[in-house]
């Protein structure tokens, strides 16, 4: 790789460790870019040119790096949750729909900001309230 040439940027699937596993996880987009190579840093790191509203540090090991090959490319903009220490933070945007569980215990069809609606996931009731104590729930969770 050398400066000027275009690069996809690996980023790991965002994932809240206390929520449940997304069946669909294969589906989520594993690089973003391509992005312009400005500057090589060191032996083995190099500075990107991101758009203007990133919130990540620009420079990046060689191993998050997949060299553009073909002039034909599709953008895959980084997403909008993404935070300084490059990990996507979710928060629920809406409450889809609710469902007792085999154990009588409250679930909901959770909605989340910035994400596509085909990842909307179900989550215990208590686990959203704990984790997210400032969002409404609504009156439609009372099963």
């Amino acid at each position: 790789m050398e400066v000027g040439d275009l690069v996809y940027l690996k980023i790991q699937p965002y994932k809240l460790k206390s929520l449940a596993k997304r069946i669909n996880q294969k589906l989520s987009p594993r690089f973003y870019g391509p992005f312009e190579i400005l500057e090589r840093i060191g032996a083995v790191a190099y500075k990107l040119k991101l758009p203007d509203d990133s919130k990540i540090h620009p420079v990046f090991h060689v191993s998050l790096l997949k060299k553009v090959l073909s002039p034909n490319t599709s953008f895959q903009p980084l997403p909008e949750c993404l935070d300084e220490e490059m990990e996507l933070q979710v928060a629920p945007e809406e409450v889809v729909d609710t469902k007792a569980n085999p154990e009588g215990e409250v679930e909901v069809l959770i909605h989340w900001k910035g994400v596509p609606s085909f990842e909307d996931s179900w989550e215990p009731k208590q686990v959203i309230q704990e984790l997210f104590p400032d969002f409404h729930l609504g009156d439609t969770v009372n099963l």
